[in-house]
Parts: structure tokens; C-alpha cells; sequence
């Protein structure tokens, strides 16, 4: 997944955006 390479916190705030475009 892109998120592995990407840094804590950009992981961090994909996950947040990814949970507010699957709801």
C-alpha cells in the first residue's frame, strides 16, 4: 500500500480521509 511508504502521520491522516469517504 502507498500508506507503507508514506510517513506515520500521512498515514494517520489518510486512514482519517479514506474512513470519511467510505461512510
Amino acid at each position: 500500500d502507498k500508506a507503507t511508504n508514506e510517513t506515520p502521520k500521512s498515514r494517520r491522516r489518510r486512514s482519517e480521509k479514506d474512513i470519511e469517504q467510505i461512510s
